[in-house]
């Protein structure tokens, strides 16, 4: 009788031992992002739209060339993406940068992403994922949006007031609080790197120093740039969160697909801005 105690004991040990791997495998499938990966997320994509810039600095005579364009922008997001994240993550940064560059490199004259101007990149990601996305996510996405069309504002009111919606999330699920978290991080690095950067990408791409193109504030979209930015970036998270709650999908990297969708919107956008006003 002992050794059968004995036996039974060693079974279910294994059993719950399987059980616990199980858990913790879900666990790490349906990921919830810390405070740190999501500033990260920031962080990474303001570096990977600087190399991209570096590209157009080294390709300046070729960038007439619609499709030398679109392959500086591919190559060097995929480069920084190889660089920068484990395999799952960069295969997932590669996919979403390709989605979002789709939707401005087309066989059309002019880059568009819409054929309703008035349609922002954060409202066509709502329309796009409005059948994943709950009434609050919408509501706060709305207000980032809102927030984002601030252009005349000065930096620090805009990050005052994506701080104040960031507050709102503490509402929310983990699950769904993180799709608005990595917007608003994405959001606050685009609207710094753009206020600091914008002009040296405009020289790059019209490859002219003049005074007249270089006041780019006239014309140029903060809102749609970090709109194309905040976009692709809840894009990102909600893909991957949809796809890895689906067993036997194959799993989506959320860093990945979070970065690569936001660098490859912003920095698609940016041509677009630049192509349609200066050529």
């Amino acid at each position: 009788m002992y050794k059968l105690n004995l036996v039974f004991l060693l079974i279910a040990g294994l059993l719950f031992g399987c059980s616990e791997n199980v858990s913790q495998q879900t666990q790490s499938d349906n990921k919830i992002l810390t405070k740190a990966e999501i500033h990260e997320i920031g962080v990474k994509h303001n570096e990977a739209l600087a190399q991209v810039f570096v590209g157009f600095q080294e390709h300046k005579d070729h960038l007439k060339d619609r499709s030398k364009v679109k392959y500086v922008v591919s190559s060097e997001l995929s480069s920084f993406f190889r660089e920068n994240f484990n395999s799952i993550n960069y295969k997932s940064a590669s996919e979403y940068s390709s989605k979002e560059t789709s939707k401005y490199f087309n066989k059309s004259e002019k880059f568009t992403i819409s054929s309703d101007k008035n349609i922002t990149p954060i409202e066509v990601t709502i329309r796009d994922n409005k059948e994943h996305l709950s009434e609050t996510q919408i509501s706060l996405l709305k207000e980032i949006n809102n927030v984002l069309k601030m252009a005349a504002s000065d930096l620090e009111t805009i990050l005052e007031e994506l701080d104040a919606i960031e507050e709102k999330t503490e509402e929310l699920s983990p699950e769904d609080a993180q799709v608005i978290l990595v917007g608003i991080e994405v959001g606050k690095a685009s609207v710094k790197y753009w206020n600091e950067n914008f002009d040296d990408w405009q020289k790059a791409l019209a490859n002219s120093q003049t005074k007249e193109q270089t006041k780019a504030i006239s014309w140029f979209s903060l809102t749609e740039v970090t709109g194309a930015d905040v976009g692709g970036a809840v894009g990102g998270a909600v893909g991957a969160a949809v796809v890895n709650a689906i067993p036997g999908a194959g799993q989506i990297g959320y860093a990945g697909a979070i970065a690569g969708g936001a660098a490859a919107g912003s920095a698609a956008s940016a041509v677009e801005q630049v192509w349609n006003h200066v050529f």
